[in-house]
């Protein structure tokens, strides 16, 4: 969709924006990624510059307010389900980069110190937190598949400010 297609849908929507070229470009982007906050989305779909506000798994519901939050949940609920085969994911070629292990026993940090993974809470096992969403959820669906589950299992329920 071009930009000035994107200005007039906004203008039908009471949307009210000046009409220069920086301001036009933000408008067609806003109207490419807006949800509405009720609609189930999947982790199969584009969800750059989107924020989550609820997962739901197997009918239970979880708020998050972050993408690393739907990740570490996700990774809560497997471990919970089968710690054994959890644990076994730290020498899955599955989960493993040219790198990094995504998952491990210890902890990881960059060159300034920052964090690369999060210890799992209740484990002695760390997972990495320092990707995008895009990565983060073909990270999701190959857990989600290692377990047995379908990629469309789990539901996301996006945040209705629309920013990322």
């Amino acid at each position: 969709m071009d930009c000035n297609s994107a200005i007039a849908i906004l203008k039908e929507k009471n949307i009210i924006i000046e009409e220069t070229s920086e301001k036009t470009e933000k408008a067609a982007r806003q109207l490419k990624y807006s949800f509405d906050s009720d609609e189930v989305h999947y982790l199969d779909e584009d969800l750059m510059f989107t924020r989550p506000s609820e997962m739901r798994f197997e009918n239970i519901n979880y708020h998050i307010k972050s993408w690393k939050d739907a990740w570490m949940c996700l990774c809560e609920i497997m471990y919970e389900k089968n710690p054994d085969k959890f644990e076994s994911l730290t020498d899955s070629p599955s989960f493993k980069t040219k790198k990094i292990d995504v998952f491990s026993f210890l902890p990881l940090y960059t060159d300034d110190g920052a964090p690369r993974n999060e210890k799992l809470n209740g484990t002695n096992i760390y997972v990495l937190i320092s990707y995008n969403i895009k990565k983060l959820a073909e990270l999701m669906r190959r857990l989600l598949i290692e377990f047995g589950y379908d990629v469309y299992d789990v539901e996301i329920y996006l945040r209705s400010d629309k920013r990322g």
